[in-house]
Formats: structure tokens, C-alpha cells, sequence
């Protein structure tokens, strides 16, 4: 995945020979490197080895790195060829590459699941540890970069220098012989879980990889020795004889001595000074790795130092925002509804942007109102050049009578739903889980549901998977489903007020909170696009800039109401948005900011201005030429009329779309 902005400042400092910054890399990311080196060597000392290598060998060759937003992908790579080449000198019987995974472009299914007891029984945890033990190499390796550290396929496609289809297959035979495996231990031992609670095998391998965790205390002297080595023998060497005196001179803690030694290059145990190779290995005691050591492997990793493509979410994006300025106003109808809570100076959060089918291009979620008191959820995704909905629901928010409160949240790439609802008599909570259909699309499936009674008039009920359980198994696999999200996607917590004490509320208070207001994803995606826009080509030829785009929309364009006041505007080739009012003539009313450049000589704005009905609107202006496909969601039937628009593949007139129900043309 491509790194926030501050770790790319720290990459950047790094290129630059700051080891304070290469530092920070190193407490960032050590945990998934050791991760996935664990799973490919299978033994701590090697990969403690490893792991310090891979560090010194990304010093080294971190100048060369063309993207600094590649270094996840690229750091990654490193530490799996190290864990490679190290299993082919100690294990040359061992197969560490493709073993007969014909590459075929698999359709992944949706994650494997598992009865809840493999999460919560010792024996039946060990079981699973086994089973993925006794994968392929490249199958674990898979898995672990798919679920621990939350790569795309085309990530692990490019870590593992293999085709997309490939990662495909790894994935689905690895999740097969789990499967397969566990079925078959089953009928052996003749224990079956028959209306067991099913849970993700994500978050399950992911309890166990962490089970296998680096220590702190072991983290600082692998830096301790990396340190030495990026640093200079002699610097260190320096370093480490200040460090141990002035230690040892201290009434320091065992964890800070161990801590101050690391950073010197060396380790310290109750006094005593040890080398770090001594550390990692007590009986084999090394000398760190020679300057002719080091070079050498700095050739090695020459080919590795070409950075990964990362992802171009550039089109994908300018089509949401379209889709966003579309639906402006229903998106709008929606988080003003009702008025009370606009008073009240609370602004819903309706939008999320979030990869839900593993192609590593984020999914937009939102939710609009088309009828009084209902919000519909959509899903947009972006597939084969265009924007497609894969789902839709028209009564996901319901508002009418007491109302719904929900939870859409995440655990690795599958989506969930809590929603509670209820009346005077009952109360109602329902969990949904979104899998892909043959076709693409998100179906929503009722996977748990618990019915409060409120008083005595009806009985409580509670069924998990269909089936009727009791309402403390109910409980527990609520609290453990919840408990394995890993991001919250969105809620109207707003809108329903929760209380701190809200328990349900407090357990996904810790997550990442990936929803936006309606101003906030626009501004994203508009930063998003103009960024990737102003510095790369497009089809060959650069953005316009903001001098060039004034140049063509400032023009005169009339509304659909010819005879109504207001029925013109004018933009200015300064910027200025001037209103025609009857009897007056035009008056400046705001000014143009936030040009954007969408592509295909579309560009979107905003008004800045005094008066409401303007001010933070959104104009998108669209060629004349332009196909007819790409009009947007208005009524046709009155652009037709208006533009005396015959039937044809493309628009005879440039026009400027407001709030996706007015539209205006160039007076011509």
C-alpha cells in the first residue's frame, strides 16, 4: 500500500543520509519485515539475521529508490529475497519459488471462514498454527502479505516478481488446503461445530503471527547492530565504550540500559557488555559484517533497488468526484435531515473510501436521501475504466419512526453492518456481512440478529447464522465478530448522540475512522487529482493551468429559465462570478477557486461568496464535443430542450453543471 506523507518525508530525509529518519523507518516497519521473514525461515536467530540485513542492504540502496512511496513495497521485497536466498544455502532441497501454481487468473471468493472455537480453544489453535506451517513457503508467504500486512495482489505481485494471476492462486490453493485440512482433522477426531459462529481467517492468522512478535528489548539491539553498520565501525565502536561507561556508572533500569546499548551498537545485561551477534546467537559468536561484506552486497541488491509501480488511483478518483458532484444535493438532503441537528451544529459524515474487492483501488461508500427521512447506501467501484455501482440500498439509513443507528465497519477486505433499531417493545440488532457475487456486485447477507424484549409482551430471541442460540453465546459472537474489525468505515454516531458510555460505541473506538463529510471528500478527491494531474502527463499532454482554464470557461452562460431573474451568469477571465439580475445587470456575487482539471477537458470549481445559496457550491464545466455518455445525472429531457439537442453521439455546446439540477450553456 502507498505510505502516508509523513513517512514519505522520512523516506525522503533518509535518501539524504539522515539516519534519524532511517531510524523511524526502521520502529515502523520492522514488525511486518520480521513478520514476514518469520514465515518464510521459520526459526528467530535467522531471522533476527535477516532482518538487520535487510535494513543495512535498504541503507545502502534507499538513494536509488525512483517513488519514495514505493518503500513499503520495496523494503518488502528485500526482506523476501534475503529469506529466500539464506533457505537455498541451508536448505537446497527446499522448494522456495512457484511450486506448480499455474498462474490462472483465479476469482478470489470471499475471505475463509472458520468456526469461532479455533479462536478461543488452545488445542484447536494449535491445530491451525500446524496447518499453516505445513504450507508452501510461497503460500505463507502469501498469506501473510495479504492478511498480516495488508497488501494488494498486485503488491505481492510485485514483491514476489510474479503475475497477479499467480498471487491469485497461492491465495486460493493456500485457503483451500486450510480448508481441506481442517475438514479432515475433523472427521478424524469426529468433532463437528454445527451452528458454530463463523469468523474471518484473517484475524485469527493474524493473532498468530503476533504471537511470534519481535520483542522490544530484541527490535533495539537489531537496530543497535544496523546502527553500527550504517554508521561507521569506528563511530560506533566510539559510541558504544561512552555508552557502556556512562551505563554502567547509572542506576538505570534494565530496559533503559538495554535501550541505550542498542542505540551504541551494542547490548548490555546487568552490567555486563556483549556484542549483538553474541545476543542472536550466544554459541556462535560473529564479528559485524566487513566493509567488503557490505559491498558485496550492496551489488547483490542493485536490481532489487528498482522501485514498484504504485498504484494510479488518478481515474478512478476524477470519476468519483464526479459521481459526488452529481449526487450533491441528495447527499446534502441527506446530512441536513432534520433540521434539528444542523441547528444543533452537527455535520454528519455520509462518505468512505475503502478497498472491498482486493483489486487495491478503494471502493466510495455514500449515502444519500432520495425520499424523506430514508438514506440509500451506495457503493461505487472502479473496474475495467469506469465507475460502476455494486450496491445499492434504499432503506439503509431508516429515519422513519424511531429510527436506525449503524455500524459499517471492516475486518481485512470483507464489509460489515451492525444496525439497531427498535420501538416501545423491542429492540433489534441485526449484523450483515457484504460478499461479491458471480457478477461483482455486493449481496448483504443476515448473519446474526438478537431481539430484546422490552417487556413481557414477546420473548427474546437470538440466531446466529439461522440457527437459534442462546442470548450469551449471541452476545459472545457479537463481541467477538466487533472485535475483529480493523478499520470503521462509517456510523452516525452524530445523528443518533450515543452516550460516552455506549458500549458498542466503545469498542470500535480504537479503529481508523475512514468517514467523511461531504466537503472533506471532495476536497480529498479534488487534492488527490489535482496533485497527480499537475505532475504527470495525461494521455501525453500536461494539465491546463489555472490561467488556461479561466481562459475557457469565462464566458455567459443561460439557465433553463430565460425569463427568470437570475437566469444568467458570467465568469470572468479573472475569476470573477458575476449574477444577472433584472433591471441591474450582472453584480459580482463570488469568485472561482479550487480549478481542477478532471480530464478530457472537464474541470470542476468552487464558489467562494457572501451569499449561502453560492458560497462552497460546486460548478463543473463540460466541453462542447464532449460523448453524450459522459453527461451527467440531470434531466435530460430538459438539457435536450434547452440546447435543442439532437439525438447523437456527442454535445453541440459547452455547459456548466451546478448542484446537478441546474444546468447553463454558453451564450453563443
Amino acid at each position: 500500500m502507498p505510505i502516508n506523507q509523513h513517512e514519505e518525508a522520512l523516506v525522503l530525509a533518509a535518501q539524504n543520509s539522515d539516519t534519524n529518519a532511517f531510524e523511524e523507518l526502521y520502529q515502523l516497519y520492522y514488525d511486518k519485515i520480521y513478520a514476514l521473514i518469520m514465515m518464510t525461515v521459520k526459526n528467530s536467530a535467522d531471522t533476527e539475521d535477516i532482518l538487520q540485513l535487510t535494513f543495512i542492504k535498504a541503507w545502502q540502496n534507499i538513494a536509488k529508490l525512483n517513488d519514495p512511496k514505493a518503500f513499503n513495497t520495496w523494503l518488502q521485497r528485500i526482506a523476501l529475497n534475503e529469506s529466500k536466498s539464506m533457505l537455498r544455502k541451508k536448505r537446497p532441497d527446499l522448494s522456495v519459488d512457484d511450486e506448480g501454481e499455474n498462474g490462472e487468473m483465479l476469482q478470489l471468493e470471499s475471505d475463509l471462514l472458520l468456526p469461532q472455537e479455533y479462536a478461543e480453544r488452545d488445542d484447536l489453535s494449535v491445530r491451525l498454527r500446524r496447518i499453516i506451517e505445513e504450507l508452501s513457503v510461497v503460500q505463507r508467504d502469501t498469506i501473510l502479505l495479504y492478511y498480516y500486512n495488508e497488501m494488494s495482489v498486485e503488491e505481492i505481485a510485485q514483491i514476489m516478481e510474479c503475475s497477479e494471476g499467480t498471487v491469485k492462486s497461492r491465495l486460493f490453493l493456500a485457503r483451500k488446503a486450510i480448508k481441506t485440512e481442517i475438514e479432515e482433522q475433523e472427521r478424524k477426531s469426529g468433532e463437528k461445530f454445527y451452528g458454530a459462529v463463523l469468523l474471518p481467517f484473517g484475524p485469527m492468522f493474524n493473532g498468530f503471527v503476533r504471537s511470534q512478535a519481535l520483542s522490544p528489548e530484541a527490535a533495539l539491539r537489531v537496530w543497535g547492530a544496523i546502527h553500527q553498520s550504517i554508521a561507521g565501525a569506528a563511530a560506533a565502536s566510539a559510541a558504544g565504550t561512552a555508552a557502556t561507561t556512562a551505563v554502567a556508572k547509572t542506576g538505570l533500569s534494565l530496559g533503559a540500559k538495554i535501550a541505550i546499548g542498542a542505540i551504541a551498537g551494542i547490548a548490555l545485561i546487568g552490567g555486563a557488555a556483549f556484542g549483538i551477534s553474541q545476543l542472536i546467537k550466544p554459541q556462535e559468536p560473529a564479528a559485524p559484517a566487513s566493509s567488503a561484506v557490505i559491498a558485496e552486497q550492496a551489488d547483490e541488491m542493485r536490481e532489487n533497488a528498482e522501485a514498484p509501480t504504485v498504484p494510479d488511483y488518478n481515474k478512478a478518483y476524477s470519476d468519483y468526484l464526479r459521481v459526488l458532484i452529481d449526487d450533491e444535493t441528495q447527499i446534502k438532503d441527506y446530512t441536513n435531515y432534520p433540521n434539528k441537528y444542523i441547528d444543533q451544529g452537527v455535520v454528519l459524515r455520509p462518505i468512505a473510501f475503502i478497498d472491498l474487492v482486493g483489486d487495491d483501488t478503494p471502493e466510495m461508500l455514500y449515502i444519500k436521501q432520495l425520499r424523506e427521512a430514508n438514506g440509500t447506501l451506495c457503493i461505487e467501484s472502479y473496474k475495467d475504466g469506469s465507475v460502476s455501482e455494486i450496491y445499492y440500498d434504499e432503506k439503509f439509513a431508516d429515519r422513519v419512526s424511531h429510527g436506525t443507528r449503524y455500524f459499517l465497519f471492516a475486518s481485512n477486505d470483507t464489509l460489515y453492518a451492525e444496525s439497531v433499531n427498535g420501538g416501545k417493545e423491542t429492540e433489534i440488532y441485526d449484523f450483515f456481512r457484504f460478499d461479491p457475487d458471480d457478477s461483482g456486485k455486493l449481496k448483504k447477507t443476515l448473519i446474526m440478529s438478537g431481539r430484546y424484549s422490552l417487556n413481557d409482551a414477546r420473548p427474546s430471541s437470538f440466531t446466529i447464522n439461522d440457527a437459534e442460540v442462546s442470548q450469551e453465546k449471541f452476545e459472545q459472537a457479537k463481541d467477538r465478530l466487533i472485535g475483529t474489525a480493523s478499520r470503521l468505515v462509517m456510523d452516525n454516531r452524530e445523528e443518533i448522540q450515543y452516550s460516552e458510555d455506549d458500549a458498542t460505541l466503545k469498542q470500535f473506538s480504537n479503529l481508523d475512522d475512514l468517514a467523511m463529510t461531504y466537503a472533506q471528500a471532495i476536497e480529498y478527491l479534488r487534492g488527490y487529482v489535482y496533485k497527480n494531474m499537475a505532475t504527470s502527463a495525461d494521455n501525453g499532454t500536461k494539465p491546463a493551468s489555472e490561467k488556461e482554464m479561466l481562459s475557457t470557461i469565462a464566458n455567459t452562460y443561460l439557465s433553463g429559465r430565460a425569463n427568470s431573474e437570475g437566469s444568467m451568469i458570467e465568469i470572468t477571465g479573472n475569476g470573477q462570478l458575476n449574477r444577472f439580475i433584472m433591471g441591474e445587470g450582472f453584480s459580482p456575487v463570488g469568485t472561482v477557486t479550487d480549478l481542477t482539471d478532471m480530464g478530457n477537458g472537464i474541470y470542476s470549481f468552487v464558489v467562494k461568496s457572501e451569499n449561502a445559496d453560492y458560497d462552497g457550491s460546486t460548478f463543473v464545466y463540460y466541453p462542447k464535443g464532449l460523448p453524450t455518455s459522459s453527461v451527467p445525472k440531470v434531466d435530460m429531457d430538459s438539457i435536450n430542450t434547452l440546447f435543442q439537442h439532437p439525438d447523437g453521439d456527442t454535445m453541440d455546446v459547452a455547459y456548466i453543471v451546478y448542484g446537478s439540477r441546474v444546468a447553463f450553456r454558453v451564450a453563443e
